[in-house]
């Protein structure tokens, strides 16, 4: 499993910023903003200084990736394969490896979900 640190607007006035997290296992196909588009990525290839973006829409940049082993998973479903996790958008596809040496894939919500 990986846990990824985000930075974030703190919550209230929005000044100043606070650290959040999602826990994913490496092939848990995540949302990477990459100019003014977003890509689907495999957690394995996420980077620190990476963006992702938050339920509004704002970027919010990885600032550390630590590993981790857990003996369970929590695997869910969405009706467009989207979600929102800890505040993150993120997917619902996991254990799909479509993708070759990290090469990203334009989102495509017809995926199968897992």
């Amino acid at each position: 499993f990986l846990e990824v640190v985000f930075e974030v607007a703190a919550p209230g006035d929005g000044l100043g910023t606070v650290l959040g997290a999602v826990n994913v296992t490496t092939n848990h196909v995540m949302l990477v903003k990459q100019g003014a588009d977003m890509w689907m990525k495999p957690a394995l290839y996420l980077a620190v200084g990476d963006q992702m973006m938050d339920r509004a829409g704002t970027p919010v940049t990885i600032r550390k990736i630590n590993t981790f082993t857990k003996g369970t998973k929590f695997i869910f479903r969405t009706s467009d394969g989207l979600a929102v996790v800890n505040e993150i958008q993120t997917t619902a596809f996991c254990d799909i490896t479509p993708f070759r040496d990290g090469e990203l894939t334009a989102i495509e919500k017809e995926n199968v979900l897992c």
